[in-house]
């Protein structure tokens, strides 16, 4: 996962918010609210 990536999935663990992204390995990111397109 490039680390770009991992800063802003930090951010949306952080902030309890859910990232929606086509970017299926966000999938691999415990406690990560996400929605893929």
């Amino acid at each position: 996962m490039p680390e770009n990536d991992i800063w802003i999935a930090a951010i949306a663990i952080q902030y309890g918010i859910k990232l929606i992204t086509k970017d299926s390995h966000f999938k691999n990111v415990n406690n990560l609210y996400m929605e893929l397109l």
